[in-house]
């Protein structure tokens, strides 16, 4: 896998970590803009995982999080953080991703997903 150079951040991530290209790391943050994600991602869709998109409750809400259509692109967030009652109980975007695929497909080898926090960290991990 290739090695990808990421900035130092204050819950002590390392500069460099291992993991697969198709996970493009946001600023740490609580949320996100819509622009700032389609920013980020030159794909179609755009995915955000496990992070607030602003105004997302705006969105077209999905089992697994939400979607929407800007600019000629869908972009999805497999997420749980909007205040939403489907999101009132334990639950993980980890289990939003697992039914994303199980009712839509895994997504194609282009598409890469965005996240901006390593509550992932296990799936991220360099293996040994």
């Amino acid at each position: 896998m290739p090695q990808l150079q990421l900035p130092m951040f204050s819950d002590g991530l390392t500069s460099r970590i291992q993991m697969n290209s198709r996970i493009i790391l946001l600023p740490l943050s609580k949320s996100v803009s819509l622009e700032a994600a389609m920013a980020a991602s030159p794909a179609n869709p755009v995915v955000v995982a496990d992070c607030y998109v602003e105004h997302v409750e705006t969105w077209t809400p999905r089992p697994w999080g939400w979607q929407t259509d800007s600019g000629g692109r869908v972009i999805l967030n497999v997420d749980h953080h909007a205040e939403d009652e489907r999101f009132f109980r334990l639950i993980s975007s980890g289990n939003l991703a697992i039914q994303y695929v199980e009712t839509q497909g895994a997504l194609p080898a282009t598409v890469p997903v965005l996240i901006a926090r390593f509550v992932w960290d296990g799936a991220l991990r360099r293996s040994r």
